[in-house]
């Protein structure tokens, strides 16, 4: 790769990463009408066409690291592993 084979690319990646996220907007803002939709319709799941649409409230269990660091540091520590990443910017 040449330097402006490298100059290119990092163009085109921020050009796509822009797309990226409108697309991911637009997509977002499709599905919040669609949830709307079910929800003035009174509906947690409907068939629209030939798709099954669900917008249903469950409940998830996480745990909860940074409360269990602050509160048991000593056993926290014990488990703790570092490693070593890299990250891949462009500003």
């Amino acid at each position: 790769m040449t330097y402006e084979d490298a100059i290119r690319d990092t163009e085109l990646i921020k050009t796509l990463e822009a797309r990226r996220d409108a697309i991911q907007d637009w997509i977002d803002g499709l599905k919040d009408g669609v949830k709307g939709f079910l929800a003035e319709n009174g509906a947690t799941s409907m068939m629209l066409g030939t798709h099954k649409v669900s917008h249903i409230e469950f409940t998830a269990r996480r745990f909860d690291s940074r409360k269990f660091k602050d509160e048991h540091a000593e056993l926290y520590n014990q488990y703790e592993i570092t490693s070593t990443v890299k990250r891949f910017t462009i500003n």
